[in-house]
Protein backbone atom coordinates (compact mmCIF):
# COMPACT_ATOMS: atom_id res chain seq x y z
CA UNK A 1 0.00 0.00 0.00
CA UNK A 2 1.06 3.36 -0.78
CA UNK A 3 1.62 5.91 2.50
CA UNK A 4 2.90 9.17 1.54
CA UNK A 5 2.24 11.53 4.96
CA UNK A 6 2.59 15.03 5.07
CA UNK A 7 0.27 17.53 5.54
CA UNK A 8 -3.30 18.32 3.94
CA UNK A 9 -4.36 21.95 2.92
CA UNK A 10 -6.82 24.11 5.36
CA UNK A 11 -9.38 23.76 2.14
CA UNK A 12 -9.25 19.81 2.49
CA UNK A 13 -9.51 19.98 6.11
CA UNK A 14 -13.18 19.94 7.22
CA UNK A 15 -13.99 17.50 4.82
CA UNK A 16 -11.05 15.32 6.24
CA UNK A 17 -12.47 16.12 9.32
CA UNK A 18 -15.93 14.92 8.56
CA UNK A 19 -14.54 11.38 8.03
CA UNK A 20 -12.01 10.97 10.65
CA UNK A 21 -12.49 13.27 13.89
CA UNK A 22 -8.98 13.50 13.93
CA UNK A 23 -8.14 17.34 12.83
CA UNK A 24 -7.32 19.97 15.26
CA UNK A 25 -7.66 23.14 12.83
CA UNK A 26 -4.90 25.87 12.75
CA UNK A 27 -4.80 29.26 10.98
CA UNK A 28 -4.83 29.60 7.11
CA UNK A 29 -2.62 26.37 5.67
CA UNK A 30 -1.57 25.46 9.25
CA UNK A 31 -0.60 21.71 9.59
CA UNK A 32 -2.74 19.07 11.02
CA UNK A 33 -2.08 15.70 12.39
CA UNK A 34 -1.44 13.38 9.95
CA UNK A 35 -3.90 11.00 9.37
CA UNK A 36 -1.57 7.77 9.96
CA UNK A 37 -0.15 8.84 13.33
CA UNK A 38 -3.39 9.59 14.27
CA UNK A 39 -5.94 7.07 13.16
CA UNK A 40 -3.44 4.22 12.14
CA UNK A 41 -1.63 4.06 15.96
CA UNK A 42 -5.33 3.16 17.08
CA UNK A 43 -6.34 0.11 15.94
CA UNK A 44 -9.97 -0.27 14.77
CA UNK A 45 -11.81 -1.40 17.61
CA UNK A 46 -15.26 -3.42 15.84
CA UNK A 47 -17.88 -5.91 16.11
CA UNK A 48 -18.25 -8.89 13.83
CA UNK A 49 -21.47 -7.92 13.25
CA UNK A 50 -23.36 -4.51 13.53
CA UNK A 51 -27.22 -6.34 13.32
CA UNK A 52 -28.36 -9.38 13.47
CA UNK A 53 -31.17 -11.63 12.47
CA UNK A 54 -32.01 -14.51 14.79
CA UNK A 55 -35.34 -16.98 15.17
CA UNK A 56 -35.86 -17.53 18.30
CA UNK A 57 -34.62 -20.71 20.12
CA UNK A 58 -31.30 -19.94 17.86
CA UNK A 59 -27.76 -18.66 19.45
CA UNK A 60 -24.81 -17.01 17.55
CA UNK A 61 -21.10 -15.55 18.31
CA UNK A 62 -20.75 -11.94 18.37
CA UNK A 63 -16.95 -11.19 18.60
CA UNK A 64 -15.38 -8.13 19.48
CA UNK A 65 -11.77 -7.19 17.78
CA UNK A 66 -9.42 -4.56 18.20
CA UNK A 67 -7.55 -4.77 14.81
CA UNK A 68 -6.99 -8.55 13.68
CA UNK A 69 -7.59 -9.68 17.53
CA UNK A 70 -10.43 -11.09 18.95
CA UNK A 71 -10.75 -9.20 22.56
CA UNK A 72 -14.53 -10.64 23.35
CA UNK A 73 -13.56 -12.49 26.69
CA UNK A 74 -11.68 -8.82 27.67
CA UNK A 75 -15.30 -6.83 26.84
CA UNK A 76 -18.00 -6.46 29.46
CA UNK A 77 -21.10 -7.67 27.53
CA UNK A 78 -25.00 -6.67 28.20
CA UNK A 79 -28.62 -6.83 26.66
CA UNK A 80 -31.27 -3.95 26.68
CA UNK A 81 -33.86 -6.97 26.58
CA UNK A 82 -32.52 -9.98 28.07
CA UNK A 83 -35.56 -11.32 28.14
CA UNK A 84 -35.75 -11.44 24.60
CA UNK A 85 -31.72 -11.93 23.87
CA UNK A 86 -29.31 -13.08 26.37
CA UNK A 87 -25.65 -12.98 26.08
CA UNK A 88 -23.15 -14.04 28.16
CA UNK A 89 -19.72 -12.96 28.90
CA UNK A 90 -17.80 -14.29 26.26
CA UNK A 91 -20.54 -12.32 23.51
CA UNK A 92 -22.71 -15.45 22.63
CA UNK A 93 -25.75 -14.39 22.37
CA UNK A 94 -29.40 -16.40 23.11
CA UNK A 95 -32.99 -15.39 20.96
CA UNK A 96 -35.27 -16.19 23.88
CA UNK A 97 -38.17 -14.44 22.57
CA UNK A 98 -39.58 -12.15 19.51
CA UNK A 99 -38.57 -8.43 19.69
CA UNK A 100 -35.58 -6.40 19.71
CA UNK A 101 -32.35 -5.76 22.22
CA UNK A 102 -29.71 -4.03 21.93
CA UNK A 103 -26.65 -6.01 22.84
CA UNK A 104 -23.36 -3.87 24.12
CA UNK A 105 -19.49 -4.49 24.49
CA UNK A 106 -17.56 -2.33 26.23
CA UNK A 107 -13.85 -2.06 26.25
CA UNK A 108 -11.93 0.36 28.11
CA UNK A 109 -13.63 3.97 26.85
CA UNK A 110 -15.21 1.93 23.79
CA UNK A 111 -19.13 0.84 23.61
CA UNK A 112 -19.88 -0.93 20.34
CA UNK A 113 -23.45 -1.86 20.00
CA UNK A 114 -25.26 -4.38 17.95
CA UNK A 115 -29.15 -4.81 17.07
CA UNK A 116 -30.48 -8.57 17.37
CA UNK A 117 -33.99 -9.04 15.89
CA UNK A 118 -35.55 -12.08 17.09
CA UNK A 119 -38.17 -13.33 14.33
CA UNK A 120 -38.81 -16.40 12.95
CA UNK A 121 -37.65 -15.94 9.68
CA UNK A 122 -34.32 -17.80 8.33
CA UNK A 123 -32.47 -15.62 5.91
CA UNK A 124 -30.35 -18.53 5.19
CA UNK A 125 -33.01 -20.67 4.22
CA UNK A 126 -34.06 -18.14 1.57
CA UNK A 127 -30.28 -17.95 0.37
CA UNK A 128 -30.02 -21.28 -0.39
CA UNK A 129 -30.52 -21.58 -4.00
CA UNK A 130 -27.93 -18.81 -4.41
CA UNK A 131 -25.75 -20.25 -1.99
CA UNK A 132 -26.32 -24.05 -3.62
CA UNK A 133 -25.37 -22.65 -7.24
CA UNK A 134 -21.95 -21.37 -6.07
CA UNK A 135 -20.59 -24.28 -4.16
CA UNK A 136 -21.75 -25.97 -7.65
CA UNK A 137 -19.75 -23.73 -9.31
CA UNK A 138 -16.98 -23.03 -7.25
CA UNK A 139 -16.53 -27.28 -6.88
CA UNK A 140 -16.95 -26.93 -11.11
CA UNK A 141 -20.29 -28.75 -11.36
CA UNK A 142 -22.05 -25.71 -13.16
CA UNK A 143 -20.49 -23.18 -14.98
CA UNK A 144 -23.81 -21.34 -15.83
CA UNK A 145 -25.96 -20.74 -13.47
CA UNK A 146 -28.26 -17.89 -13.44
CA UNK A 147 -27.82 -17.28 -9.87
CA UNK A 148 -24.66 -16.10 -10.20
CA UNK A 149 -25.15 -13.40 -12.87
CA UNK A 150 -21.71 -11.99 -14.11
CA UNK A 151 -20.07 -11.72 -10.79
CA UNK A 152 -17.18 -14.41 -11.01
CA UNK A 153 -14.27 -12.66 -11.54
CA UNK A 154 -13.20 -12.66 -7.80
CA UNK A 155 -14.01 -15.53 -7.00
CA UNK A 156 -12.34 -17.42 -9.54
CA UNK A 157 -9.09 -15.43 -8.52
CA UNK A 158 -8.74 -16.32 -5.38
CA UNK A 159 -9.56 -20.13 -6.72
CA UNK A 160 -6.38 -19.81 -8.54
CA UNK A 161 -7.38 -22.81 -10.98
CA UNK A 162 -7.76 -24.73 -7.46
CA UNK A 163 -10.70 -27.41 -7.85
CA UNK A 164 -13.05 -29.85 -5.46
CA UNK A 165 -12.88 -29.70 -1.59
CA UNK A 166 -9.03 -27.06 -2.45
CA UNK A 167 -11.31 -24.90 -4.33
CA UNK A 168 -14.47 -24.87 -1.50
CA UNK A 169 -12.10 -24.24 1.43
CA UNK A 170 -11.10 -21.37 -0.22
CA UNK A 171 -14.13 -19.43 -0.64
CA UNK A 172 -16.30 -18.33 2.52
CA UNK A 173 -20.02 -16.95 2.66
CA UNK A 174 -22.13 -15.32 5.29
CA UNK A 175 -25.25 -13.62 6.07
CA UNK A 176 -25.47 -10.27 7.94
CA UNK A 177 -27.29 -7.45 7.57
CA UNK A 178 -24.89 -4.77 6.75
CA UNK A 179 -27.51 -1.60 6.69
CA UNK A 180 -29.75 -1.87 9.64
CA UNK A 181 -32.79 -2.54 7.55
CA UNK A 182 -34.41 -5.71 8.73
CA UNK A 183 -33.06 -7.89 5.58
CA UNK A 184 -29.60 -9.70 6.18
CA UNK A 185 -27.50 -9.37 3.14
CA UNK A 186 -24.94 -12.35 1.57
CA UNK A 187 -21.39 -11.82 1.24
CA UNK A 188 -19.44 -14.24 -0.71
CA UNK A 189 -15.54 -14.24 -1.33
CA UNK A 190 -12.39 -15.49 -0.54
CA UNK A 191 -10.66 -16.64 2.39
CA UNK A 192 -7.34 -14.92 3.43
CA UNK A 193 -6.95 -16.19 6.74
CA UNK A 194 -8.06 -19.74 8.78
CA UNK A 195 -8.27 -19.24 12.33
CA UNK A 196 -8.85 -22.84 14.52
CA UNK A 197 -12.29 -21.88 15.25
CA UNK A 198 -13.18 -19.20 12.33
CA UNK A 199 -11.81 -18.24 8.62
CA UNK A 200 -11.60 -14.62 7.21
CA UNK A 201 -11.99 -12.25 4.95
CA UNK A 202 -10.49 -9.12 3.89
CA UNK A 203 -13.11 -7.60 0.85
CA UNK A 204 -16.46 -8.71 -0.62
CA UNK A 205 -16.06 -10.54 -4.34
CA UNK A 206 -20.23 -10.72 -4.24
CA UNK A 207 -22.91 -9.19 -2.57
CA UNK A 208 -26.48 -10.33 -2.47
CA UNK A 209 -29.66 -8.70 -0.91
CA UNK A 210 -33.20 -10.18 -0.52
CA UNK A 211 -36.02 -8.34 -2.82
CA UNK A 212 -39.05 -9.43 -4.25
CA UNK A 213 -38.88 -13.08 -2.75
CA UNK A 214 -35.82 -13.66 -4.53
CA UNK A 215 -31.60 -13.32 -3.75
CA UNK A 216 -30.50 -9.91 -5.96
CA UNK A 217 -27.37 -9.34 -6.71
CA UNK A 218 -26.35 -6.00 -5.66
CA UNK A 219 -22.39 -5.54 -6.80
CA UNK A 220 -19.29 -7.83 -7.27
CA UNK A 221 -15.52 -7.22 -6.77
CA UNK A 222 -12.17 -8.31 -8.21
CA UNK A 223 -8.70 -7.43 -7.41
CA UNK A 224 -8.86 -4.15 -9.58
CA UNK A 225 -12.30 -3.10 -8.58
CA UNK A 226 -12.07 -4.19 -4.56
CA UNK A 227 -14.91 -3.57 -2.20
CA UNK A 228 -14.22 -4.03 1.36
CA UNK A 229 -16.49 -3.82 5.00
CA UNK A 230 -16.42 -0.47 6.81
CA UNK A 231 -16.92 -0.08 10.62
CA UNK A 232 -20.47 1.49 9.42
CA UNK A 233 -21.47 -0.69 7.47
CA UNK A 234 -20.54 0.99 4.18
CA UNK A 235 -19.02 -0.14 1.06
CA UNK A 236 -14.90 0.87 1.05
CA UNK A 237 -14.17 1.03 -3.07
CA UNK A 238 -10.77 0.70 -4.70
CA UNK A 239 -9.70 0.38 -8.26
CA UNK A 240 -7.27 1.09 -10.72
CA UNK A 241 -6.93 0.79 -14.57
CA UNK A 242 -3.40 2.29 -14.88
CA UNK A 243 -1.00 4.10 -13.10
CA UNK A 244 -2.69 7.52 -13.82
CA UNK A 245 -6.41 6.06 -13.24
CA UNK A 246 -7.07 5.23 -9.25
CA UNK A 247 -10.48 5.47 -8.04
CA UNK A 248 -12.10 4.95 -4.63
CA UNK A 249 -14.72 5.91 -2.41
CA UNK A 250 -17.17 4.78 0.31
CA UNK A 251 -20.59 3.20 -1.12
CA UNK A 252 -24.06 2.23 0.88
CA UNK A 253 -26.75 0.36 0.68
CA UNK A 254 -29.96 1.91 1.20
CA UNK A 255 -32.64 0.41 3.06
CA UNK A 256 -34.45 -1.46 0.89
CA UNK A 257 -32.58 -0.95 -2.59
CA UNK A 258 -30.82 -3.12 -4.36
CA UNK A 259 -28.09 -1.40 -6.06
CA UNK A 260 -25.01 0.67 -4.48
CA UNK A 261 -25.28 4.38 -3.80
CA UNK A 262 -22.27 6.98 -3.60
CA UNK A 263 -21.58 8.74 -0.15
CA UNK A 264 -18.48 9.84 -1.97
CA UNK A 265 -15.72 8.69 -4.60
CA UNK A 266 -12.30 10.55 -5.61
CA UNK A 267 -10.30 9.42 -8.93
CA UNK A 268 -7.39 10.29 -10.59
CA UNK A 269 -6.17 11.45 -14.24
CA UNK A 270 -4.23 12.93 -16.55
CA UNK A 271 -6.68 13.20 -19.51
CA UNK A 272 -7.21 17.16 -18.76
CA UNK A 273 -3.37 17.75 -17.71
CA UNK A 274 -1.81 19.80 -20.49
CA UNK A 275 1.64 18.48 -19.42
CA UNK A 276 0.96 15.13 -18.39
CA UNK A 277 0.52 15.35 -14.42
CA UNK A 278 -1.42 13.51 -12.31
CA UNK A 279 -5.10 15.81 -10.84
CA UNK A 280 -7.20 14.69 -8.67
CA UNK A 281 -10.95 14.95 -8.19
CA UNK A 282 -14.09 14.39 -6.04
CA UNK A 283 -17.73 13.35 -6.61
CA UNK A 284 -20.60 11.99 -5.34
CA UNK A 285 -21.56 10.49 -8.63
CA UNK A 286 -19.60 6.67 -8.00
CA UNK A 287 -18.13 7.29 -11.10
CA UNK A 288 -14.85 9.08 -13.03
CA UNK A 289 -16.40 11.96 -15.19
CA UNK A 290 -14.37 14.97 -15.19
CA UNK A 291 -16.69 17.70 -16.22
CA UNK A 292 -18.82 16.98 -13.41
CA UNK A 293 -16.44 16.74 -10.15
CA UNK A 294 -14.69 18.92 -8.13
CA UNK A 295 -11.23 19.63 -10.28
CA UNK A 296 -8.21 19.01 -7.69
CA UNK A 297 -6.24 22.52 -7.52
CA UNK A 298 -5.84 22.43 -3.80
CA UNK A 299 -5.96 18.33 -3.62
CA UNK A 300 -2.58 17.20 -3.66
CA UNK A 301 -1.37 13.94 -4.06
CA UNK A 302 -0.52 13.70 -0.19
CA UNK A 303 -4.29 14.50 0.66
CA UNK A 304 -5.50 11.46 -1.80
CA UNK A 305 -3.68 8.88 -0.53
CA UNK A 306 -3.89 9.61 3.25
CA UNK A 307 -8.13 9.94 2.28
CA UNK A 308 -7.44 6.58 0.81
CA UNK A 309 -5.67 5.50 3.74
CA UNK A 310 -8.42 6.31 6.25
CA UNK A 311 -10.66 4.33 4.16
CA UNK A 312 -8.57 1.43 4.54
CA UNK A 313 -8.02 1.70 8.03
CA UNK A 314 -11.67 1.89 8.86
CA UNK A 315 -12.69 -1.37 6.51
CA UNK A 316 -12.36 -4.59 8.40
CA UNK A 317 -11.57 -8.11 8.14
CA UNK A 318 -15.34 -10.46 8.01
CA UNK A 319 -15.84 -13.43 9.40
CA UNK A 320 -17.06 -16.29 7.18
CA UNK A 321 -17.99 -19.81 6.59
CA UNK A 322 -15.95 -21.77 4.07
CA UNK A 323 -17.71 -23.76 1.23
CA UNK A 324 -16.56 -26.54 2.54
CA UNK A 325 -18.88 -26.62 5.73
CA UNK A 326 -21.83 -25.80 3.04
CA UNK A 327 -24.28 -28.30 3.76
CA UNK A 328 -25.31 -27.89 -0.28
CA UNK A 329 -28.60 -30.10 -1.62
CA UNK A 330 -30.01 -30.71 1.72
CA UNK A 331 -32.47 -28.46 2.10
CA UNK A 332 -36.20 -28.09 0.20
CA UNK A 333 -39.09 -25.79 0.35
CA UNK A 334 -40.28 -28.67 2.78
CA UNK A 335 -37.59 -28.80 4.71
CA UNK A 336 -36.74 -25.85 6.61
CA UNK A 337 -37.73 -27.30 10.16
CA UNK A 338 -33.99 -28.84 10.23
CA UNK A 339 -30.70 -28.69 8.90
CA UNK A 340 -28.11 -31.78 7.93
CA UNK A 341 -24.69 -31.02 8.65
CA UNK A 342 -21.34 -33.82 8.52
CA UNK A 343 -19.74 -32.21 12.17
CA UNK A 344 -20.69 -30.77 15.05
CA UNK A 345 -18.46 -28.02 14.98
CA UNK A 346 -19.52 -25.49 16.81
CA UNK A 347 -22.02 -27.00 19.52
CA UNK A 348 -21.24 -27.31 22.80
CA UNK A 349 -23.47 -29.87 23.77
CA UNK A 350 -25.50 -32.52 21.27
CA UNK A 351 -27.24 -35.72 21.56
CA UNK A 352 -25.83 -38.62 20.15
CA UNK A 353 -27.50 -42.33 18.71
CA UNK A 354 -25.42 -44.97 16.63
CA UNK A 355 -27.44 -47.50 14.40
CA UNK A 356 -24.43 -49.17 13.22
CA UNK A 357 -21.14 -50.21 13.75
CA UNK A 358 -20.56 -51.07 10.04
CA UNK A 359 -17.19 -49.89 8.71
CA UNK A 360 -19.26 -47.59 6.54
CA UNK A 361 -20.83 -46.05 8.91
CA UNK A 362 -21.58 -42.56 8.77
CA UNK A 363 -21.94 -39.62 10.71
CA UNK A 364 -25.18 -37.46 10.71
CA UNK A 365 -25.57 -34.16 12.39
CA UNK A 366 -29.36 -33.07 12.48
CA UNK A 367 -29.95 -29.66 13.74
CA UNK A 368 -33.54 -28.49 14.25
CA UNK A 369 -33.94 -24.61 12.85
CA UNK A 370 -36.62 -24.25 15.75
CA UNK A 371 -37.72 -26.50 18.31
CA UNK A 372 -38.79 -29.54 17.64
CA UNK A 373 -41.14 -31.83 19.17
CA UNK A 374 -42.08 -35.37 19.54
CA UNK A 375 -38.64 -36.40 17.45
CA UNK A 376 -37.84 -39.62 16.19
CA UNK A 377 -35.76 -41.74 14.28
CA UNK A 378 -37.30 -45.01 12.82
CA UNK A 379 -36.52 -47.12 10.22
CA UNK A 380 -37.92 -47.35 7.06
CA UNK A 381 -38.93 -51.25 5.09
CA UNK A 382 -40.92 -51.02 1.54
CA UNK A 383 -43.76 -52.10 0.71
CA UNK A 384 -43.59 -53.61 -3.01
CA UNK A 385 -47.54 -51.91 -3.77
CA UNK A 386 -46.96 -53.11 -7.45
CA UNK A 387 -44.19 -53.84 -9.75
CA UNK A 388 -43.40 -50.35 -10.30
CA UNK A 389 -44.63 -48.63 -7.25
CA UNK A 390 -43.11 -49.16 -3.23
CA UNK A 391 -44.59 -47.55 -0.43
CA UNK A 392 -42.37 -46.67 2.76
CA UNK A 393 -43.53 -48.49 6.12
CA UNK A 394 -41.91 -46.72 9.03
CA UNK A 395 -41.59 -49.35 12.21
CA UNK A 396 -43.48 -49.22 15.24
CA UNK A 397 -40.85 -48.65 17.72
CA UNK A 398 -38.27 -45.94 16.59
CA UNK A 399 -34.57 -46.41 16.81
CA UNK A 400 -34.20 -43.20 18.96
CA UNK A 401 -36.78 -40.49 20.65
CA UNK A 402 -36.88 -36.68 22.09
CA UNK A 403 -39.20 -35.47 23.71
CA UNK A 404 -37.50 -32.29 22.01
CA UNK A 405 -35.15 -31.14 19.55
CA UNK A 406 -34.18 -27.46 20.00
CA UNK A 407 -31.70 -25.24 17.90
CA UNK A 408 -28.99 -25.46 20.47
CA UNK A 409 -28.35 -28.73 21.00
CA UNK A 410 -28.00 -31.11 17.76
CA UNK A 411 -28.13 -35.21 17.24
CA UNK A 412 -25.51 -37.10 16.23
CA UNK A 413 -26.57 -39.76 14.46
CA UNK A 414 -24.02 -42.87 13.03
CA UNK A 415 -25.78 -44.51 10.07
CA UNK A 416 -24.79 -46.78 6.70
CA UNK A 417 -26.74 -46.21 3.88
CA UNK A 418 -26.61 -49.85 2.12
CA UNK A 419 -29.39 -49.36 -0.81
CA UNK A 420 -30.58 -47.55 -3.26
CA UNK A 421 -33.76 -46.99 -1.31
CA UNK A 422 -34.06 -44.74 2.20
CA UNK A 423 -33.91 -46.67 5.45
CA UNK A 424 -34.05 -44.22 8.08
CA UNK A 425 -36.62 -41.86 8.61
CA UNK A 426 -37.25 -38.74 10.51
CA UNK A 427 -40.56 -37.78 12.39
CA UNK A 428 -41.11 -34.69 14.52
CA UNK A 429 -43.93 -32.06 15.21
CA UNK A 430 -42.90 -28.40 14.25
CA UNK A 431 -43.24 -25.06 16.31
CA UNK A 432 -46.99 -24.78 14.72
CA UNK A 433 -47.82 -28.96 15.66
CA UNK A 434 -48.00 -29.92 12.07
CA UNK A 435 -46.18 -33.68 12.17
CA UNK A 436 -43.42 -34.01 9.43
CA UNK A 437 -42.10 -37.17 8.50
CA UNK A 438 -39.02 -36.92 6.22
CA UNK A 439 -36.18 -39.53 4.68
CA UNK A 440 -32.92 -39.78 5.04
CA UNK A 441 -30.84 -40.89 1.81
CA UNK A 442 -27.45 -40.30 0.36
CA UNK A 443 -26.89 -38.83 -2.94
CA UNK A 444 -25.26 -41.15 -5.74
CA UNK A 445 -23.98 -37.94 -7.43
CA UNK A 446 -21.91 -36.24 -4.69
CA UNK A 447 -22.39 -38.52 -1.49
CA UNK A 448 -24.46 -35.74 0.38
CA UNK A 449 -27.45 -36.17 2.81
CA UNK A 450 -30.19 -35.66 1.13
CA UNK A 451 -33.77 -35.43 3.15
CA UNK A 452 -36.86 -35.86 1.28
CA UNK A 453 -40.41 -35.53 2.59
CA UNK A 454 -42.86 -38.67 2.70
Amino acid sequence: MRRIIKTITAAALGFALALTGVFAQTAGFGISQDLDVVYGAQKLVYLNKNFVNIVPGNAEKLNLYSGKKNISAKAKWSSSKPGVVSVNKKGRIKAKDTGKAVITATYGDKSLKCTVTSAYKDYEELYHDTLNAIYNRINGWDDSSDALAGGFVGIAEYLAGATGEKALQKIGYTIMDINGDGVPELIVTGITKKGPKLCFADDVCLLYTYADKKSVEVTSGWARNRYMLMDNGNLYYMGSSGAAYTYFGEFSLKAGETSLSCVDFYFSSDEASDNGDIIYYHNTLGYADISSSEHGVNMSSDYFWNYNDAYEQRSHRIEVTPFSDFPVDIFSSASKEISIYDSTAGYEEYYEYSATDSEYKLDVVIAANSTLTDFKVSKITWKDSSSTVFTPVLSDEPLYSLEKLTPDKPLKLTIVFMGDLPEYALTFKDKDGVEKVYALEQSGMDGSIVITEL
